[in-house]
């Protein structure tokens, strides 16, 4: 038999069974039941299937790391020299700069060494067409004004290849001079220097013009005259010259004197422009790029 004490023990047991029998009950009705999903299957199929060596070998391709090594580098748009052209600026030199231009010239230049190097250290400028076509036309101008004045200066002081009349043509005069002992042999000399000085002092002209045109100016050429006599003439036309009996076949009794003929020659080229000795001389002096007088000089 059972003891009386027993009896509470069970059934306080069979009462803790029961309860949890219910609350598993309740729980599993009250769950949200598991959604159920098919697997995608294409609508179509292929026509081959690949093979058990190719799967292998693809798989053994993939493996390699797509870094940006084996990335494909990105095409520049516009290409070439054509596409950077277009974004060089219009600019105008300042100063003279070793191969890129001179002062004044107009060029076309990156921007980025245009903002690094040209604009702070005040070398160019931006210039507009506008701008680029007025400096043209200033030009032009300059230039018609440079070939006017060179024509009429070229007019006052050219002795032109006629010296048979020494009054007909301009000529400088160099007089007093100090000799040597042979009285031709000059102290010093006279160099390209001395002779546009004393060009300047002696045609006002010409002072106007080598101020406004500086640049233009020069000595080109310093020449000799030598005279050439009719005798030496007709003996270098005859061939020889050594004869016993004089030729009178030539002679008339109505017929002109010869007239005494001259011609230049340049200076030795250790002399460097330099007159060294008294004489006659003509000086060739640069008017313009394709311009020049030649003038006459009288060393006494």
């Amino acid at each position: 038999m059972t003891s009386s004490r027993s009896l509470p023990v069970f059934a306080s047991a069979w009462l803790w069974m029961n309860m949890t029998m219910i609350t598993v009950l309740v729980l599993a009705a009250v769950a949200p039941k598991p959604i159920e999903t098919e697997a995608w299957t294409p609508s179509w199929t292929p026509s081959w299937t690949p093979s058990t060596h190719s799967i292998l070998r693809h798989n053994s391709v993939n493996t390699r790391p797509q870094t940006s090594l084996f990335s494909k580098k990105k095409k520049k748009k516009g290409g070439g020299d054509g596409g950077s052209a277009t974004t060089k600026i219009q600019v105008k030199l300042l100063q003279h700069i070793a191969g890129t231009g001179q002062a004044g010239d107009v060029i076309l230049v990156n921007p980025i060494f245009f903002a690094n190097k040209l604009r702070p250290q005040k070398l160019a400028r931006i210039i507009t067409d506008e701008e680029v076509q007025k400096d043209n036309d200033v030009k032009q101008m300059q230039s018609d004004e440079l070939l006017k004045q060179s024509k009429a200066l070229k007019d006052l002081i050219d002795s032109g290849d006629d010296d048979e009349n020494e009054n007909s043509a301009y000529f400088l005069a160099f007089l007093d001079n100090q000799t040597g002992p042979d009285g031709k042999k000059l102290f010093g000399g006279i160099g390209p220097k001395k002779l546009l000085e004393c060009l300047r002092k002696d045609c006002k002209e010409f002072d106007a013009y080598s101020k406004q045109f500086t640049k233009q100016v020069s000595i080109l050429d310093v020449e000799e005259q030598e005279v050439v006599l009719p005798d030496d003439e007709s003996s270098s036309e005859g061939g020889a010259t050594d004869t016993k009996y004089k030729d009178y076949s030539s002679y008339s009794s109505s017929s002109e004197p010869a007239k005494t003929t001259f011609k230049y020659s340049p200076l030795p080229k250790s002399d460097k422009l330099t007159i060294k000795h008294t004489g006659v001389f003509r000086m060739k002096v640069a008017l313009t790029k394709d311009s020049f007088a030649r003038v006459k000089v009288v060393v006494e």
